[in-house]
């Protein structure tokens, strides 16, 4: 044998111990890298070794656990998934599964509970067939297991809300059809739910609203829009229409289209019945008020009508007797404070008029009567009160005018009707003029006024005359026969 032959085994052994080497480091790099604890397990004698990570993950150092073996995991374990564990132990060492594969929970240090991913295989077997080693890994998925419980609670709560909630719910599809409803929905439309299941919202949507709702929907799968809401109505099975606030949200894939739609829908039937008797109720009380107000209308011109008829007379269009005394007592009240106050009134008839009814009739008396009537309005101010007394009589009010202005007015009056164009023959009137004196009361001016009207008659006619107190008189009657 030569030298090199001599050589060979030692350089072979060196050879395996530099890759058996490089093999370790690379093994460590792996483990060192995926940031995962480690353990070896001898299963017959129970003797466990674990890395720094393992016992990191639980908030501990190596050292602190140390002396370790299969004790330690079983006293930092969850009692609840030992069993769990064990079984999934027995599969391995049966044969029945290649790996042992478990989620549980470990102790961390400061008291919470750790989930761990335990994963682990068993390498080798005594001479007769008994699970020796076994080696794996711990991985800390608690992160994982939270937003997994995060997950579950919100999908437990929408799956509670969805088929509990006190309105209509329901999964459409992006073709109309529903996938999942909830019993409030069934119990509004009168469907089952295997029923509904079969259609699609447009199967049972009234037509007049079927446009809008489409267009809607075709909105927000074409990314125009997340949600609409809009009132609209469905044809329930046994019929009868249904009201109902529908609201929509869409739920979108990862890529942004449209994946299902989640649906609202509240039954206002019963507030649509309430709106349409409050419109009902609100229209009728606007015809009865209108009613009313046309009949307030008929009521105020009727009164009118009676008030005017109750003033005015009704052949010549003037006031009444009660307007004259109604002004005279107004008028009074006003010249009583007044320490200058003037007031004068006219009474006048036509003379002889009763002949003039015997010959033509009474239609064209009243002819007559009124066409004197529009003389008087004439010839008086727009604030002197003219009103038919009685009969053919009249009666002139003159505020604020004294004796001498109310004998210019009466011969005006008394000349104009006597050059008036009168219908049939001509017509003349007479005329007594009273004025106020202090002290005088109302009847008193109309009879003093009445009693110069039969001195003017009893004169010839067609002439105006004064009544004067009796002194005045007296020296009236010396100074014309002087």
């Amino acid at each position: 044998m030569n030298q090199s032959d001599q050589d060979f085994p030692a350089q072979a052994n060196k050879q395996a111990l530099a890759e058996l080497l490089e093999t370790k480091q690379k093994y460590q790099a792996f483990i060192e890298g995926t940031n995962v604890g480690t353990w070896e397990w001898n299963v017959q004698t129970g003797e466990t070794r674990f890395n720094e990570r393992w016992a990191a993950i639980i908030g501990y150092r190596l050292e602190e656990l140390e002396p370790t073996s299969i004790e330690t995991w079983l006293r930092l374990a969850h009692p609840a998934d030992l069993d769990k564990s064990n079984k999934a132990l027995q599969a391995c060492f049966s044969g029945e599964a290649e790996f042992y594969d478990v989620e549980c929970r470990m102790r961390h240090r400061d008291g919470h509970w750790v989930w761990v991913l335990d994963r682990g295989k068993v390498f080798s077997y005594s001479d007769d067939g008994r699970p020796l080693m076994m080696y794996g890994t711990h991985l800390d998925i608690s992160e994982q297991k939270n937003r997994e419980e995060k997950l579950r609670r919100s999908e437990q709560a929408f799956s509670n809300n969805f088929h509990y909630a006190g309105i209509g719910m329901a999964i459409v599809g992006t073709d109309g059809h529903w996938l999942q409803v909830n019993r409030k929905l069934c119990e509004i439309l009168g469907y089952t739910e295997h029923e509904m299941l079969k259609l699609t919202f447009q199967d049972i949507t009234v037509e007049d609203d079927l446009e809008k709702d489409l267009s809607l929907f075709e909105e927000v799968i074409s990314g125009e829009r997340d949600n609409y809401q809009i009132e609209k109505r469905y044809h329930h099975k046994d019929g009868h229409i249904v009201y109902a606030l529908l609201s929509v949200a869409v739920v979108r894939k990862d890529d942004g289209s449209a994946d299902n739609f989640i649906s609202q829908i509240l039954d206002i039937s019963d507030l649509r019945l309430a709106q349409d008797q409050i419109t009902d109720l609100l229209n009728e009380a606007k015809q009865q008020n209108q009613l009313l107000r046309d009949t307030q209308v008929k009521l105020e011109a009727a009164n009118a009508s009676l008030l005017e008829q109750s003033v005015t007379d009704p052949l010549t269009r003037l006031g009444n007797r009660r307007v004259l005394n109604t002004a005279l007592d107004r008028e009074l009240h006003r010249i009583r404070r007044s320490e200058a106050g003037k007031l004068s009134i006219i009474i006048l008839d036509v003379d002889f008029f009763k002949n003039y009814n015997d010959s033509y009739g009474h239609p064209e008396g009243d002819r007559a009567l009124k066409m004197l009537a529009e003389i008087l309005s004439k010839e008086c101010r727009a604030y002197d009160v003219v009103t038919r007394f009685g009969g053919e009589e009249f009666a002139i009010l003159l505020p604020d005018t004294d004796r001498e202005t109310a004998m210019e007015v009466a011969e005006r009056i008394r000349l104009t009707a006597a050059q008036a164009d009168w219908p049939n023959q001509a017509l003349t009137i007479s005329l007594g003029v009273c004025s106020w004196l202090n002290g005088m009361q109302a009847d008193e001016l109309l009879r003093f006024a009445d009693k110069a009207l039969y001195q003017a008659k009893n004169r010839g006619r067609n002439c105006c005359v004064s009544w004067l107190p009796a002194d005045e008189q007296a020296e009236k009657d010396i100074a014309s026969v002087s």
